[in-house]
Formats: C-alpha cells, sequence, structure tokens
C-alpha cells in the first residue's frame, strides 16, 4: 500500500531487465500476492530469468480481508501521513509461518498461477528455523514438487546463523539467502563456507546498520556497503530492494563500476 501502484512497479521491472538485471526476488506472501501477480504479468514472454519466489509466510486473515479496499487505503496513503504511519506500523509486524504441507501446496499453487509459470525456477522457504530445516518435511515437499516438474531449483532464505548452518546439511538445499549487516562477521566466514561448498548465497539486508539504524545513508555509504558485500567470498548475488527508478540505475552503476553483475532487484 505504500509502494508503487502496478503501472509504475510494471515500469521498474522493465527498465530493470533493460539494464540486465535477470534475478527478481518476491514471495507468496508480499503484497498479499500482488507482488507474483506483477512479475508474472511483467515477466511471462521472458524465459532468461531467473524468479525466486518463496513459501511459509502467511498473510494474516485481517489483511485479506482489507485487499478488496486497497486502492482506497494506497490513496488515502499519498494524502495523509496520519494514514501512512498506520500502515507502516501495521506492515511491521511479524506474519504467521506455517510450513505444513498443505499450507505448502496451496501456496505453491497460488504461485505458480500468479506468476503464469507452470514451472517456477527457485522456490525457498520462507524463514524457517533450524529445527524445521533438520526435520526435513518441509524441504521434502519442495523436493517431491521439483520431481513432478512444479520447480526447477530449492533454496531456503534464513533470518539467523543457526538455519544458515542448517542448511549446509541438506545437499538439496541449492540457493540460500541471508541478512549480510556490514559488521556482522560470522555470517560473512558462514558465507565464504557455504560457497565453497557450492552453494549459490544471495546476500540481503546490506545496507542495514548495526549502529544509528535510522540513520539516512549517504550514497558514498551506500557504495561502500554494497562493494564490501560484493566483495565477500562466497557471495553471488546481492539481493537490493527498490521502489525507486533512479535509485535502480545509481546502484547498477554503482555495481558494474566494481565490477560485478547486479542481477538482483526486490519488488515491494
Amino acid at each position: 500500500m505504500r509502494g508503487p501502484d502496478p503501472l509504475k512497479a510494471r515500469a521498474l521491472i522493465d527498465q530493470a531487465y533493460e539494464r540486465g538485471v535477470r534475478l527478481f526476488d518476491t514471495a507468496n506472501s508480499y503484497a498479499q500476492g500482488d507482488s507474483e501477480s506483477i512479475l508474472g504479468n511483467s515477466l511471462k514472454n521472458r524465459h532468461d530469468v531467473m524468479i525466486v519466489t518463496k513459501l511459509g509466510k502467511q498473510v494474516p486473515l485481517k489483511a485479506r480481508l482489507l485487499k478488496p479496499v486497497k486502492n482506497l487505503v494506497r490513496g488515502l496513503v499519498k494524502r495523509s501521513a496520519q494514514t501512512e504511519d498506520v500502515v507502516r506500523r501495521a506492515r511491521g509486524g511479524l506474519l504467521p509461518v506455517s510450513f505444513d504441507v498443505p499450507v505448502l501446496r496451496r501456496q505453491l499453487d497460488l504461485s505458480r498461477r500468479r506468476l503464469r509459470r507452470d514451472c517456477l525456477p527457485m522456490v525457498m522457504l520462507h524463514s524457517p528455523t533450524a529445527e524445521v530445516l533438520h526435520a526435513g518435511h518441509a524441504v521434502d515437499f519442495i523436493e517431491k514438487a521439483q520431481n513432478e516438474g512444479a520447480l526447477e531449483h530449492i533454496g531456503v532464505s534464513v533470518d539467523d546463523l543457526e538455519a544458515a548452518e542448517a542448511c549446509l546439511s541438506d545437499p538439496r538445499i541449492q540457493m540460500i539467502q541471508a541478512p549480510l549487516h556490514h559488521s556482522d562477521q560470522e555470517m560473512r566466514a558462514w558465507a565464504a563456507r557455504a560457497g565453497a561448498q557450492g552453494r549459490h548465497v544471495v546476500a540481503r539486508e546490506v545496507f542495514r546498520q548495526a549502529v544509528r539504524p535510522n540513520l539516512k545513508l549517504r550514497p558514498e555509504t551506500i557504495e561502500h556497503l554494497l562493494n564490501t558485500a560484493l566483495d565477500t567470498p562466497g557471495i553471488k548475488t546481492c539481493l537490493i530492494g527498490t521502489t525507486n527508478p533512479t535509485h535502480l540505475d545509481q546502484l547498477l552503476q554503482m555495481a558494474q563500476v566494481h565490477g560485478s553483475s547486479s542481477n538482483a532487484i526486490e519488488v515491494f
């Protein structure tokens, strides 16, 4: 509700594609499914892209009931700082998570429909704990769906080092998304080990500061943090979220000057 409308979002996706971006990250829960639908409509005839979607997080019933009036709320947000603040606080809450097989199966079917692909390039578990990963039933389900032709590759998006370590004990997991804060040396060491095992490691949250979290980042700070992430051994992809076309061009330019190929954008 606080991001761009669908037309502007599609224009941003087109801009990213034309600039060489080929990895697009989304999730079943993002924007109550609208993120997947926008990506599906934008990329339906482009078969050279890696679309990454994620299963496990659930949109609460209260939010689902508000979906029919989403455009109305978006208009109110643009006109009222008070309404925007209410939406920001509501969006900041943690979503419930379930890795029960019936939930994953329903979400996978919805993702395939929204993304307009019978076979999805990459499906991830969304923020599982180490216990869920060690239990194996959620990855078992995705592997079964892979064998049935519903997806090509298996991945996991983790929130902590314990879950990241659990991923390395399962050879079926090919891509791992992990937060890579500037000062997190333990996660950087993990990334190097994961990369050495042949896992495709995706760094996210690379601009989050451990100190002064409300700091407004300057361009030179952003470039330094981006380059530091790209230089980290084991990191193959840096996942950057933006809703601003100018910022997209600036970020891609920073990566190209650094000598890396920036190939990820997250659509909110």
